[in-house]
This record gives C-alpha cells, sequence and structure tokens, in this order.
C-alpha cells in the first residue's frame, strides 16, 4: 500500500494543474494621496493644494469620497516659482503603493499648462488618469 500511495503522489504532483488566483480587490488602487512640487534646486515651492479625497468602504476597498472618472488637483505654488521648471513628486495610497505613474514624476518638467498623470493599479485593471494644473499665488 506504501508503495502505491508514493505512486499516486509522484504521478499527481508531476501533473499540470492550471490554478488561478484572484488579485484581491485591494490590488486595483489608483489613488494619489499627497503632492510636492519643487523648483529647480529641490526646495518645495508649494504654498497650497487640492487632492482629491479618499475614502474606504464597507468591504474595506478604497475609493474617491466623491466619484469621477477625471479627478483633478491643483497645486497653488509661490509667486517666484518658474511654472516651466519644476519637479513633481506624489505619494500614492496604502491600496495603491504597487501602482504606475506615468509619464514618471521626479523630472524637470513645464507646468506652465495642464498634465495628465495616469496611475495604472497594480492588478492593471485599473486606471486613473489626474489632471494636474499648477498655478501661483
Amino acid at each position: 500500500y506504501i508503495y502505491y500511495a508514493i505512486v499516486a503522489l509522484l504521478v499527481t504532483s508531476c501533473m499540470d494543474h492550471d490554478v488561478e488566483y484572484d488579485i484581491l480587490d485591494t490590488a486595483h488602487g489608483t489613488f494619489i494621496t499627497n503632492m510636492d512640487i519643487m523648483d529647480k534646486d529641490h526646495k518645495s515651492v508649494l504654498a497650497s493644494k487640492v487632492i482629491p479625497a479618499t475614502v474606504i468602504d464597507e468591504n474595506g476597498v478604497e475609493q474617491l469620497k466623491e466619484p469621477t472618472d477625471n479627478p483633478e488637483i491643483i497645486l497653488t505654488v509661490k509667486a517666484e516659482a518658474n511654472l516651466s521648471e519644476l519637479f513633481l513628486t506624489a505619494t500614492l495610497s496604502s491600496q495603491s503603493s504597487y501602482a504606475k505613474v506615468s509619464p514618471v514624476m521626479g523630472t524637470l518638467q513645464d507646468f506652465t499648462s495642464a498634465r495628465q498623470y495616469t496611475v495604472t493599479s497594480q492588478s492593471g485593471k485599473k486606471k486613473l488618469v489626474y489632471t494636474v494644473k499648477v498655478v501661483k499665488q
């Protein structure tokens, strides 16, 4: 009996099993919760910011407090800031921590007009396009 048990174990362990694992809903996060904007010397020029708030629903899944397909972030910078030479950084929410942002932040960019940033969830199933507007005080 032991011989047959060992053979059965070896045969079943060699079989190809197609197993799919569901990614938790919390892996679909696409939310920016904080931003900073700096000048070419890497000094913060941020005076104030308006970033859409997020909430956790009854299932533990994060969502925008006021649902929208095109969230807008408004960053007010100090009057002396040069809008054509700024660095932007963002903090993603805990449920979005493995999401990807494109285009890449942290490089010198021109913010004389609004820019769009796409946050793609870890699972790749959700995308949220943020419009970022930078205005002077």
